[in-house]
């Protein structure tokens, strides 16, 4: 079996999933490491404001990505 050492920088939306979806496809042959500063979740992070969570970004899905329409049906 070959195995794959993979690391990713950045764990926004593209890292997270780019993670995501290679570990789905791959399995155990791959060892991913993500490397990001600060929170995981980048734009789409939720903030904590004077006690009260708010959306931090990532707003607008579209409906044509197909992707993001599995992650969000998988994931809730």
């Amino acid at each position: 079996n070959i195995f794959h050492l993979t690391a990713i920088v950045g764990g926004g939306i593209g890292g997270t999933s780019c993670a995501y979806w290679l570990q789905k496809a791959a399995g155990d042959s791959i060892d991913i490491d993500l490397f990001n500063y600060g929170k995981i979740g980048g734009r789409i992070a939720t903030a904590n404001v004077n006690g009260k969570r708010f959306e931090a970004g990532a707003s607008i899905l579209h409906p044509e990505n197909k992707y993001m329409a599995q992650w969000t049906e998988e994931f809730g």
